[in-house]
């Protein structure tokens, strides 16, 4: 008899915990992280319902305000189960991108009033990182490889503090010794005013080398090298504004006031190295960027598109002796497709113009630097300013 009544009471029991249970025990996963419950799919698609409450989970150090930025809709918005499923999944990716979360996942809910309950958990990241700094001053490792030369290294420590404060700012400091020397500080706060559109940043540093690519011939860069004496020294001072209106799109507007010092042994070598053959100038920079990046993932896009365009002014006529005149036009665009979930492709452009032709041999960059490489002439530079480059990818999942 004791035992068909502990049989009894541990079913009922069970009953009661079932009843008291968050209807997500009951939700059904799409999507991967994304969790709906199964009573809000009986409603119809043509049903509006109420988003009742949006809720946090996980987020121990990220302010909510910074979260709810990324979010496509807000307490109180009425939509069809479906549109809300597909705006969820988006949020979730917009906060995946901004790179503060390991992992996020969304569930939304019946709530006892019948309308919805939308949850996010969080995984956040570590974000006080220090990197030791051991590098090989050379373009690419091809070039590195012709010649072996360890002499070259630079050696240090980067730090860099990222959602400072819990409110996605970022403190980095840079210290770099060796071959060539770099120190650099930088604070970027993303957002400045309530409705977190306008940002700030700013950055400042000093570099100087013993080694410095003086001229090119036939597409090789010449170096000139001193054992014991810094060739050239550079410090900028730069404040950057940035503008985010929506999720996809950003304008900024970046001012940066450039200091160099080079040593008379390469303007005797290349008259040309510098604006007037000048060993001492400053000058000041104006960049304005504008991005729409629609991509899944940023950080290994698999689908989606995204494009940008900057103009660069170098010589504002702001100093005294300001003489670079230095006017440049980049574009650069990206698409990816998804054939099925083991066939990828990707293909990109890069396009540069610049109408001024004649410009100081110290600040041409053309193909060979940065990302805009050419495979397979990883060896050469091309110093035409004016270039356009086309590259295609393609990606097979091996381990699904």
């Amino acid at each position: 008899m004791l035992r068909l009544l502990m049989a009894f009471l541990g079913f009922f029991s069970i009953i009661l915990y079932s009843i008291g249970q968050n209807p997500h025990q009951t939700s059904i996963e799409r999507e991967g992280h994304l969790f709906v419950d199964s009573l809000l799919l009986t409603n119809g698609d043509s049903t509006l319902i109420e988003v009742e409450k949006i809720a946090f989970t996980g987020n121990k150090i990220t302010h909510p305000s910074i979260i709810g930025r990324e979010i496509l809709f807000n307490t109180g918005d009425s939509l069809r189960i479906n549109d809300l499923i597909v705006k969820a999944e988006q949020s979730r990716k917009n906060l995946l991108n901004i790179s503060l979360f390991n992992f996020v996942d969304v569930s939304l809910d019946k709530s006892l009033d019948g309308n919805v309950i939308v949850t996010f958990g969080f995984v956040e990241r570590w974000y006080i990182w220090p990197f030791p700094v051991f590098e090989i001053d050379e373009r690419n490792f091809n070039e590195w490889w012709d010649n072996k030369n360890l002499q070259k290294a630079n050696y240090g420590a980067y730090i860099t503090w990222e959602n400072f404060r819990g409110r996605r700012e970022k403190l980095s400091l840079l210290a770099r010794a060796g071959y060539n020397q770099r120190y650099g500080l930088a604070y970027q706060a993303p957002f400045i005013n309530k409705r977190k559109t306008i940002g700030l940043t700013f950055s400042g540093g000093f570099s100087r080398s013993k080694e410095v690519n003086f001229l090119t011939s036939d597409n090789k860069q010449l170096f000139l090298k001193h054992p014991q004496m810094f060739l050239k020294q550079e410090w900028y001072l730069n404040l950057k504004a940035s503008y985010r209106h929506g999720i996809f799109n950003s304008h900024a507007l970046s001012l940066t006031m450039n200091n160099f010092h080079y040593a008379d042994t390469i303007l005797s070598l290349n008259p040309l190295f510098t604006p007037n053959g000048e060993s001492d100038f400053s000058y000041f920079s104006l960049i304005y960027e504008f991005k729409s990046d629609h991509r899944d993932i940023k950080a290994y896009p698999l689908k989606g598109y995204y494009w940008d365009f900057s103009a660069s002014r170098h010589g504002l006529d702001l100093l005294k002796n300001e003489n670079i005149n230095v006017l440049y036009f980049m574009a650069n665009v990206r698409k990816y497709w998804e054939y099925n979930p083991n066939h990828h492709f990707a293909l990109g452009s890069v396009i540069k113009y610049a109408p001024i032709s004649k410009q100081p041999y110290f600040i041409q960059q053309g193909l060979g630097f940065q990302r805009n490489l050419v495979r397979g002439y990883e060896y050469y530079v091309i110093d035409g300013q004016s270039f356009v480059v086309l590259k295609s990818n393609y990606k097979y999942t091996l381990l699904p």
